[in-house]
């Protein structure tokens, strides 16, 4: 069985469809297409913000975005912070080889927009508040996780000095990384 490949033409009019919710609140869209890409912008003068569906085909690469004055966040952003960790929601690689399951996520984020639909309008502000704090979170997770391992590589390469005063900054280490601690530790003394 093959997979059915679809052409920009094709998904616009299935982005269309599936976020046809977004006209009937009196949102306008606004089509720009340069081949095989194409950006779906829904806009209202009375409303202050904005959602961008954009799609990219040869690699099935889409994504959904909110912009108010300028402030974008995605949507992936705000079901990680407005959706309980309960919730089954699809990884968010955007990128799919099947056009099936390219339109199945693309349907899911129609059903997720619709349902943090009001919580945006009402309340972008709050919700990019928690959305800026879940980057920094994330970025500040991001850089422990890079020194961890330049402690784990200086280990490796020998540089005690250097591995036992990295594992001294990190604030939590594995079991693994407090013996490698202790060894540099010592190994440091004598050389």
């Amino acid at each position: 069985m093959t997979a059915h490949v679809c052409n920009s033409d094709e998904l616009r009019q299935y982005v269309l469809k599936e976020f046809a919710f977004l006209e009937r609140e009196g949102f306008a869209p606004t089509c720009e297409t340069s081949a095989p890409c194409f950006t779906i912008t829904y806009t209202y003068a009375v409303q202050p913000i904005s959602f961008s569906i954009g799609a990219f085909l040869p690699r099935h690469e889409y994504f959904v975005s909110i912009d108010r004055g300028g402030q974008r966040i995605g949507l992936d952003e705000v079901a990680s912070v407005l959706d309980s960790p309960s919730r089954e929601v699809p990884d968010w690689t955007w990128a799919h080889s099947d056009s099936k399951v390219f339109r199945d996520r693309i349907s899911y984020s129609a059903q997720l927009l619709r349902r943090h639909f009001s919580q945006l309008l009402h309340g972008f502000s709050d919700i990019q508040g928690l959305v800026a704090n879940a980057r920094s979170r994330a970025a500040a997770l991001e850089e422990l996780r890079t020194r961890s391992r330049v402690a784990d590589d200086a280990f490796i390469a020998g540089r005690w000095a250097d591995a036992f005063e990295i594992y001294c900054s990190l604030p939590t280490l594995t079991e693994l990384q407090r013996k490698r601690k202790e060894i540099a530790a010592r190994r440091g003394l004598i050389g």
